[in-house]
């Protein structure tokens, strides 16, 4: 009984390592080869497509990407206004929380003296 466990385990674990070892291989070690062009007709016709229009590449989304492109940029633009007003804003408000609560504390210590008097 344990001679067929240990066989089997055996079995097992060699298969495991083989399969590991033809796996490390075809990631790692095989030479790489070209992807398989399609030949025919097709090929010939977007050859001459290409030559027709150049250097770029035709973008049926070109229009599209230009106007988010713009939208984005505006509202980037409107965002960093509404930044710099949020932050002058702040900036007053702090202020006048700085001073009134230095005069509250001073209120504060004074009342305290008074009672201690």
């Amino acid at each position: 009984m344990r001679a067929t466990r240990k066989r089997l385990c055996s079995a097992l674990l060699a298969g495991y390592v083989l399969f590991s070892l033809y796996a490390a291989y075809s990631v790692f070690l095989r030479p790489r080869r070209p992807p398989a062009s399609r030949g025919g007709p097709r090929q010939l016709r977007l050859g001459r497509e290409r030559s027709s229009l150049g250097n770029e590449e035709w973008n049926p989304w070109e229009g599209d990407e230009k106007n988010e492109q713009i939208v984005s940029q505006q509202r980037y633009e409107t965002n960093i206004q509404m930044l710099k007003n949020m932050k002058s804003q702040q900036e007053q408000t702090d202020l006048k929380v700085q001073i009134w609560g230095k005069a509250a504390i001073g209120n504060g210590f004074i009342q305290i003296f008074k009672t201690f008097q």
